[in-house]
């Protein structure tokens, strides 16, 4: 008995290990450390200049090839006392 074989040729399995992808992420106002986008990989907000964050800043990608991302970067209030 041949194991490994078909009707006595020997067949070669070839397993291809696929690697989750988010693609990008893009944030209005601001932009994400690195460039890595596959499963795994976490990376940073920073939000450009006159705007702030809200949340922590972190986007991770998951094993269903999308981000968890629970921040934005928002205009900076101004705020202008006025006299009566």
């Amino acid at each position: 008995m041949s194991h490994g074989s078909l009707n006595g040729t020997l067949t070669l399995m070839h397993f291809i290990k696929h690697i989750s992808d988010c693609g990008v992420l893009a944030v209005p106002h601001g932009s994400l450390n690195g460039t890595s986008t596959t499963c795994g990989t976490t990376r940073e907000l920073t939000c450009d200049p006159c705007y702030d964050m809200e949340g922590n800043g972190l986007a991770s990608c998951g094993q269903d090839e999308n981000w968890s991302f629970n921040s934005r970067c928002t205009v900076k209030g101004v705020f202008v006392m006025l006299s009566s």
